[in-house]
């Protein structure tokens, strides 16, 4: 059994989810400092946005509309007025 790791999702498979090619629907496209482009879903695009530094991948959602990244401050767990209560 396998859980989703992203903040917030209670998603669960019920099989090695991990060892598994991703089947969600490709949802962006993720170019990293070298030229290289590849197609994420939503989660992994979100997740590589968050963890890739120091350079973060360039982002182009699919669907054509502006990407707006997770509201988080580098280094910082929680922005200010963003701390759950």
């Amino acid at each position: 059994m396998t859980w989703c790791r992203a903040l917030g999702c209670e998603r669960v498979w019920p099989y090695d989810h991990d060892d598994t090619p991703c089947s969600e629907q490709a949802w962006a496209v993720l170019t990293d400092t070298t030229g290289h482009e590849r197609a994420y879903c939503e989660m992994h695009t979100r997740d590589a946005d968050m963890r890739i530094r120091p350079t973060p991948p360039a982002i182009r959602r699919l669907d054509g509309l502006p990407y707006v990244g997770a509201p988080y401050v580098e280094g910082v767990a929680f922005p200010p007025g963003l701390h759950p209560a």
